[in-house]
């Protein structure tokens, strides 16, 4: 059917919408059954297109939310969003996704841990 449908990229439409931050059209395609962690032929995710939106806005926030509070993310999968939010620049969003975790230390990486901090500073 053309909800499960992914274009040449690998990209479903709750991939899309998280890019586009639109938050109603991820509330549709999850209701209509799309995977909300599954990776695109980039390994990139839903969660992590939306950490690297250009806006760190109200929109990006309520994006990660909904993505957070309804996918299964491995803690790989967060850790890839938090390093795009920290490359961005996205301070919200880093904080939105640390809020997501048990630790910094989770990651694995502790210079993302450590940049993520003074980031927030």
């Amino acid at each position: 059917s053309f909800m499960n449908a992914h274009d040449v990229d690998g990209r479903s439409l709750a991939h899309h919408a998280a890019q586009q931050r639109d938050v109603e059209l991820m509330r549709k395609a999850h209701s209509a059954g799309i995977d909300l962690t599954k990776e695109d032929n980039r390994k990139y995710t839903p969660l992590r297109l939306a950490a690297s939106a250009t806006a760190d806005d109200d929109r990006t926030i309520e994006c990660l939310k909904f993505l957070t509070d309804r996918g299964e993310y491995s803690t790989g999968a967060k850790c890839a969003a938090l390093a795009s939010a920290l490359k961005r620049g996205n301070r919200r969003a880093c904080a939105a996704l640390l809020a997501t975790m048990d630790s910094v230390g989770e990651c694995g990486i502790s210079k993302l841990g450590y940049e993520c901090a003074q980031l927030l500073t």
